[in-house]
């Protein structure tokens, strides 16, 4: 039992993963795209994204006793199937180092302002790693526990910001056009449906209660969906349009406004921990589809050293994400036109290669 896990805890980690972006990610991306019509722009990202996640959950149910390399491996042969993998992993490689610098810098930008960058880097690095040495069975434990507490937190966001919306915010609607719309809406999708990719290096062999996993990770999608559009609908709603765009986490500064029972008030610095615990998540997970791929690309069969070695490619990968990003108006510059189109040339387009060859193959 080790190394199973339960459809409960594939439904936090997918939800998880799906929220790790939510903060500086989807709102900037948004905002500086359409303004307050980025409401709209969700609720066709989230339509959209249910294709990648139904090729996910195919590939998935294809093979139960394969991982997303073994099949790789299985579909295209060892040479392209490897070639294929290694390309896959160092684009999750590079995702991990994106999210992991936009954690850091959220941390040192408003909890540790006088804390070195690569100190908190250092720091925030030892529980991941330490996290992904374990076995499947207490990552997914660890991941449900953060995913309750994150429940509870968001629980209490809600109650403090309902009252505090001002519909006039999102006036004029429709403000822009249907192309600068839907054109931001594709932008959305790669950050939120395609990282769902990180489940498929778990085999449903694995999975405990399997035949409730289709429904299940569906399930996890729409409703981490509902709180992407709550988070947009909340900054919007409650900072403006104008000022929101000026922060470079609005998320983090709405929760400023909240005061719960109109006597506790400064409670953004612990609203704010379950993005911490969403991205703490995600990079756990995915280093542990980059370990997956190790163990099967090397034939590595002692859990010991795949340890060491995926701990080290882990520590390079975290560490340098304060060297990736020289500054913010870069790592934005990226996140707004360049990595959704790696993100839909290489991941998607490999999605549907192998769902093709799989229909094709004769098993």
């Amino acid at each position: 039992m080790k190394n199973k896990i339960s459809t409960l805890q594939l439904f936090s980690l997918c939800w998880q993963v799906i929220l790790s972006v939510n903060i500086g990610i989807i709102n900037y991306i948004s905002l500086s795209s359409i303004n307050q019509d980025g409401w709209i722009a969700i609720i066709i990202s989230c339509i959209l994204g249910i294709i990648p996640v139904i090729l996910y959950l195919y590939l998935m149910n294809y093979r139960p006793e394969m991982n997303f390399t073994q099949l790789n491996e299985y579909l295209f042969g060892k040479k392209i199937g490897k070639l294929i993998n290694t390309v896959i992993t160092l684009l999750i490689a590079f995702c991990v180092v994106l999210y992991f610098n936009n954690l850091s810098n959220f941390i040192t930008s408003q909890y540790l302002h006088k804390t070195p960058t690569l100190f908190g880097i250092i720091i925030f690095s030892i529980p991941v790693i330490y996290l992904l040495n374990q076995n499947l069975t207490t990552i997914g434990r660890t991941s449900f526990i953060l995913f309750i507490f994150g429940i509870a937190l968001l629980a209490l966001t809600l109650i403090g910001l309902i009252g505090q919306v001002e519909l006039s915010n999102f006036m004029p609607i429709l403000e822009h056009n249907y192309n600068d719309i839907f054109k931001t809406s594709i932008t959305i999708v790669p950050y939120t449906s395609f990282s769902v990719i990180l489940l498929l290096s778990i085999p449903k062999k694995d999975v405990i209660d399997s035949e409730k996993l289709n429904k299940r990770v569906v399930c996890a999608y729409f409703t981490s969906f509902i709180v992407v559009f709550m988070a947009s609908f909340f900054v919007v709603g409650v900072l403006g349009n104008e000022l929101a765009k000026l922060y470079q986490y609005p998320e983090f500064h709405v929760l400023k406004r909240i005061s719960i029972g109109g006597f506790i008030e400064r409670v953004e610095s612990t609203l704010s921990l379950r993005w911490i615990f969403y991205i703490f998540t995600t990079l756990v997970f995915g280093l542990y589809f980059i370990k997956q791929y190790i163990k099967t690309t090397f034939k590595i069969k002692k859990e010991k050293k795949l340890n060491i070695i995926s701990s080290v490619v882990g520590i390079i990968l975290l560490i340098s994400s304060n060297w990736l990003f020289s500054s913010n108006t870069e790592s934005n510059t990226m996140i707004l036109n360049v990595i959704p189109i790696f993100l839909y040339i290489i991941n998607l387009g490999t999605t549907i290669l192998m769902v093709i060859k799989a229909k094709t193959k004769k098993n």
